[in-house]
């Protein structure tokens, strides 16, 4: 298998992607659109 790291402002490409990841001012904010327990988004 190839993993393929991808870094993008648009959001409409996220449902192509089988895991994906939302970071905001370096703090990772969700996970798959699960956001962390104990973390609030910016």
């Amino acid at each position: 298998g190839k993993t393929i790291i991808m870094v993008t402002h648009e959001k409409s490409l996220v449902p192509r992607f089988t895991r994906h990841f939302e970071i905001s001012d370096g703090m990772l904010v969700s996970e798959n659109g699960i956001q962390p327990q104990g973390l609030e988004p910016a």
